[in-house]
C-alpha cells in the first residue's frame, strides 16, 4: 500500500518518516495488522492511529538530525567506493584483468 500525504493534512513529510520509522511506533503499526499468511491493516483502525504534530522548532531539528545522517551515509558510500578501489588495486587483481604490474609499488 503507498501512503499519500493529503493536502490537508499538516505534518511534515520528514517527520512523519521519522514518526514512522520509529521501532516503538513501527511495532505498534504491525501489533494492529491482522491476518497469517498475508498481514493487512484495517483502514478505520490506520484512521485511527494518532500521529503527533511537531512545532517548528522540532520540525527544524528533525531536518538538521536527518541531513546529518544522510552526510554519515553518504560517507559510509564514499568509504565503501575506496574499500573497492584499493582491493581492486592489488595483487591479483591488474593480473587478472590483464594489465601489467606496476615496478614502483
Amino acid at each position: 500500500m503507498i501512503l499519500r500525504k493529503k493536502v490537508r493534512g499538516g505534518i511534515s513529510p520528514l517527520a512523519l518518516l521519522e514518526y514512522l520509522g520509529n521501532p516503538v511506533v513501527h511495532e505498534f503499526i504491525q501489533s494492529l495488522a491482522g491476518g497469517t499468511a498475508i498481514q493487512s491493516i484495517a483502514m478505520k483502525d490506520l484512521n485511527e492511529v494518532a500521529i503527533p504534530i511537531p512545532d517548528d522548532a522540532t520540525i527544524a531539528a528533525i531536518a538538521a538530525k536527518f541531513a546529518e545522517r544522510q552526510a554519515v551515509f553518504d560517507r559510509i558510500a564514499e568509504l565503501g567506493r575506496k574499500v573497492v578501489s584499493l582491493r581492486g588495486s592489488t595483487w591479483p587483481n591488474p593480473e587478472l584483468e590483464g594489465e601489467t604490474p606496476d615496478a614502483t609499488e
